[in-house]
């Protein structure tokens, strides 16, 4: 019995594998944005903490002033650095909108193409069905004539 063959399925084959190299692109994509989330957040807390200790330090009469004034270049760091993360957040947010579209396309490709080859699918085993019930048919008839050979 013949087999259905889709004359595309190459080009099906490839498509599937562009989708699956768009779609790990895209989790990559969220990856980064959260690791650059928890960078943000860890900087936030030791901001928060450095000036939590700065204010205390500035309470306490027997502080080394020398030692407070080390803590406003740190803060600028990590100020500078939380303004760093909060860019590439940015940057990262607008790549995976673009790689959303980008998915979104491909995978529309693919199934174009799924919709097709289906659709031949269907057609094919269509067409082999009623072949079959012909010949089937056909041999019902033929065994039925050399049964009652006179009887037409």
């Amino acid at each position: 019995m013949k087999r259905f063959a889709f004359g595309l399925e190459t080009l099906l084959r490839h498509r599937r594998n562009l989708e699956e190299k768009q779609r790990i692109e895209l989790s990559r994509l969220h990856s980064q944005r959260q690791s650059q989330l928890d960078r943000r957040k860890e900087l936030l807390d030791r901001q928060e903490d450095a000036l939590a200790e700065l204010t205390e330090k500035r309470l306490d009469d027997t502080a080394d002033h020398e030692e407070i004034h080390w803590f406003y270049p740190y803060l600028g760091r990590l100020q500078s650095e939380i303004s760093m993360c909060e860019k590439r957040i940015v940057q990262l947010e607008e790549a995976i909108e673009v790689q959303k579209t980008t998915v979104i396309q491909v995978s529309k490709d693919r199934k174009v193409l799924d919709k097709l080859k289906s659709k031949q699918e269907k057609e094919f085993n269509t067409v082999l069905e009623k072949r079959e019930q012909k010949t089937i048919d056909e041999l019902v008839t033929v065994q039925f004539t050399r049964k009652e050979p006179g009887k037409f």
